[in-house]
């Protein structure tokens, strides 16, 4: 049910890295729990997924501070038209 609330309050990326890091903190205490190691590869693994989430965070606000308004798609009169709102052309013929 948790995971449901999550999703439709803030969406599937937010999912995506609560159930990421909550399966590397059920992998940690159960390599400290049962007394395993973890070699030189693991531990840079686990480095990445718990320093991939406020290195997102920074980046992406860097990020969106640079961003800049995009010039518009359209050609000038299609974009005049679509602005002053859609108006049906008369074709019932000549008045």
């Amino acid at each position: 049910v948790f995971i449901f609330q999550l999703q439709a309050s803030f969406g599937a990326l937010v999912v995506t890295k609560a159930t990421t890091v909550r399966k590397l903190i059920s992998v940690l205490l159960s390599v400290w729990y049962f007394g395993h190691t973890l070699n030189g590869m693991q531990w840079s693994g686990v480095a990445m997924v718990f320093v991939s989430e406020p290195l997102g965070k920074l980046l992406g606000d860097a990020c969106k501070m640079k961003a800049r308004p995009k010039a518009p798609v359209c050609a000038p009169d299609v974009e005049a038209e679509l602005t002053s709102g859609f108006r049906a052309k008369d074709t019932s013929g000549p008045k």
